[in-house]
């Protein structure tokens, strides 16, 4: 397969992104019952990603733990870096009281996909949820996606003039914040700093980054 980020697999997770849903209106109110975490309603079924050749879909929705304890299974998700009017990337730093990887680094938002949501439906809520940005769903820009992962998905970029208003229970505020992008890559280089699909997320945004030639 491509390497994450490139232009085929790119394509595809944006068709994903607009026809992947829930399969039938009986999964959609099957699979809306949500169940309460220190941090936020978590649902209780979410998406497996599903690839076909170069493209990815939403598959099947299951129980959300019984993924979290089958190796193997990529649980559908979206990460989106916020940048501002300078170029500078929003890194987020977990709340200490996060249930997976608390206090480590990772893109700006992300999250799973909820049963009924698209990709992009994710991608807004969480930017929302996490840093109180209201973001237009034509601002997303995909730039890649990743796969491998228990936590896997497409990868988004969107500008925003507006100041973040970070929710403590998601991250440590005084932790995260707009880092340049060459301080970024810097920071990479220590694995220990950030979630694992935080990290593959922002290697991917990078990637892009790199090859589109912005600084």
């Amino acid at each position: 397969m491509p390497a994450a980020g490139q232009r085929d697999g790119v394509r595809a997770c944006r068709q994903v992104g607009y026809h992947g849903g829930v399969n039938s209106q009986q999964d959609f109110f099957a699979s809306t019952s949500l169940r309460h975490t220190p941090n936020r309603f978590a649902p209780e079924r979410v998406y497996r990603l599903r690839k076909e050749g170069e493209a990815v879909f939403l598959g099947e929705l299951v129980d959300h733990q019984e993924a979290d304890a089958t190796p193997g299974w990529e649980q559908a998700c979206v990460y989106v870096a916020i940048l501002n009017a300078a170029g500078e990337i929003y890194i987020q730093h977990r709340a200490t009281t996060k249930r997976l990887w608390p206090d480590r680094k990772t893109i700006s938002a992300s999250g799973h996909v909820d049963p009924g949501e698209t990709f992009e439906q994710a991608a807004v809520r969480e930017v929302q949820e996490e840093l109180g940005i209201e973001l237009d769903p034509l601002a997303l820009h995909l730039v890649g996606w990743f796969m491998g992962l228990a936590h896997s998905g497409p990868v988004y970029e969107a500008r925003s003039h507006r100041t973040p208003t970070p929710n403590p229970d998601e991250l440590t505020v005084a932790q995260s914040g707009f880092l340049p992008v060459l301080q970024l890559e810097r920071m990479l280089a220590d694995p220990n700093l950030f979630t694992p699909s935080g990290r593959r997320a922002l290697q991917v945004w990078l990637g892009a980054n790199r090859r589109s030639g912005a600084r």
